[in-house]
């Protein structure tokens, strides 16, 4: 028995290959059944780095967009203790300080309730008035909102630090 196994082993016949061969090679057929099902499950056919490239990016460039204050919108509010402001030639303002930077000491402030939505909106009167104390002097004014020439409400601008 030991040498009808090595004999067996040691060489193979091509009779025996083929079962092998047929059982790991697919047909044509067996592929087109597959890409059949692929597509009934919905996969792609175009390869990834098609469609990333075809696709725009959903990214706004904020260069793009506009100015202009549209319906609804409301300027950023001016706060006490956070908003400087640059003074502008106004009746209240002397000439040494115009163009120069002045905190917020205190400002007014308007809540209102959407009553369909509920949403609350917080903004500045138009009419209210502003105690300002300016940066390098120390005087204190009190001023209407258009005797500010800009607003920094994100802190005092860096060109004044």
């Amino acid at each position: 028995m030991a040498q009808r196994s090595s004999s067996r082993s040691a060489a193979s016949t091509p009779e025996e290959e083929t079962p092998d061969e047929e059982a790991t090679e697919t047909t044509e057929e067996e592929t087109a059944e597959d890409d059949e099902a692929a597509t009934e499950e919905g996969a792609d056919d175009a390869p990834a780095e098609a469609v990333a490239s075809d696709t725009p990016l959903a990214e706004v460039d904020v260069a793009d967009i506009g100015t202009d204050k549209l319906e609804g919108e409301n300027d950023p509010v001016i706060q006490a203790g956070e908003t400087w402001v640059t003074l502008a030639e106004h009746e209240g303002v002397p000439d040494w300080a115009v163009g120069n930077i002045a905190q917020v000491i205190s400002a007014p402030t308007v809540t209102t309730v959407d009553e369909d939505t509920g949403a609350s909106t917080t903004v500045n009167p138009p009419n209210g008035v502003y105690e300002v104390r300016e940066r390098s002097q120390g005087p204190t004014f009190f001023l209407p909102r258009d005797a500010f020439e800009e607003v920094h409400s994100h802190g005092r601008p860096l060109t004044f630090a």
